[in-house]
């Protein structure tokens, strides 16, 4: 905000803004101290000429006397900036001002584009691997197929171990005659972890375990028909991962090698949700508009809540 002198104004001077309205945040943040600077120099350029034009008309007649003296109060209609500053072009100067003052935060501040590579390395350091490499997206095929778990272990008991794997929940898993190893391997497909890692929430034995609260009991029963105890209930909505991993394995046209892919691209995308949600969060707090706002802009319904803080506490670090 800024004054101009004028004769005919009350108080000989009239106030004017310069706005900038911008839908992006964050942009308008990081060019705050170019936008100022420029604007306080078109500001100081426009009093400089008022000031031209207001000392013209004070020596023809001295409105603050002339008022004094009347007690005149009527100043009339507000005059426009070509009439305060005596420039018939002061538009097109003011147009070209803001032409370079939005050309020059283009230019102070500016987006990296990342390649392929630097963005998995960026989510997951692990990374060592170009994309267009040899084998840089294969998947090893050394656990049991997704699909092959889900027909082991019925649809329902399927559902449930994986929404407490992916949200934390502690599991115990009682065989008799499967190999558990290799389910267990299976199972970490639908992780980010490396081979050599175990989930985190998921052990085995072979022991009587009495059933209580958070804990999930997958066991094998007669006939290699699976059961589970769990105190707990599925949601009504369960977190969007699942519905999109349930929705791949029932898509015939996936074979298992692309199902594999598709659920490492899941957990590369997710895991990189965890990362910017526990990012935001420690710089602006859990509880704040803009963590609700990048939820929104990131696709984390509240479903996903719950598999996010896990994600967040155990895959974060």
């Amino acid at each position: 905000m800024f004054q101009l002198r004028d004769t005919r104004a009350r108080g000989l001077k009239r106030w004017f803004s310069i706005v900038v309205l911008m839908k992006d945040k964050m942009f308008l943040l990081n060019i705050t101290p170019v936008l100022s600077e420029h604007m306080q120099k078109i500001a100081k350029e426009l009093q400089d000429l008022a000031d031209i034009v207001y000392n013209e008309e004070q020596k023809v007649c001295s409105q603050r006397a002339l008022r004094l003296r009347t007690g005149r109060n009527d100043f009339g209609q507000s005059r426009s900036l070509i009439q305060l500053t005596g420039e018939e072009n002061i538009f097109k100067k003011l147009h070209s001002h803001f032409t370079y003052m939005l050309k020059a935060g283009a230019l102070v501040y500016s987006e990296t584009q990342y390649t392929s590579l630097d963005l998995l390395q960026k989510l997951n350091p692990k990374t060592d691997k170009g994309i267009f490499e040899a084998n840089a997206c294969s998947v090893k095929e050394e656990g049991m197929p997704l699909r092959a778990i889900e027909n082991l272990l019925s649809k329902p008991v399927f559902r449930v171990l994986m929404y407490c794997i992916l949200t934390g929940t502690h599991i115990i898993i009682k065989p008799t005659n499967t190999n558990v190893a290799y389910l267990i391997k299976g199972l970490a497909r639908l992780l980010p972890i490396s081979e050599n890692e175990n989930i985190p929430n998921l052990r085995t034995t072979v022991e009587n375990v009495v059933p209580s609260a958070g804990l999930c009991i997958i066991e094998e029963m007669e006939n290699s028909n699976f059961c589970y105890k769990w105190p707990g209930i599925l949601p009504i909505k369960c977190p969007t991962i699942i519905n999109r991993i349930e929705g791949a394995i029932e898509n015939p046209k996936f074979n298992d090698t692309v199902l594999h892919q598709y659920v490492m691209s899941l957990n590369l995308e997710w895991l990189g949700i965890a990362k910017a949600v526990k990012s935001a969060t420690e710089a602006s707090g859990a509880k704040s508009e803009a963590i609700t706002r990048l939820k929104q802009a990131l696709g984390v319904s509240p479903q996903d809540d719950l598999l996010v803080n896990f994600w967040i506490s155990t895959y974060c670090n």
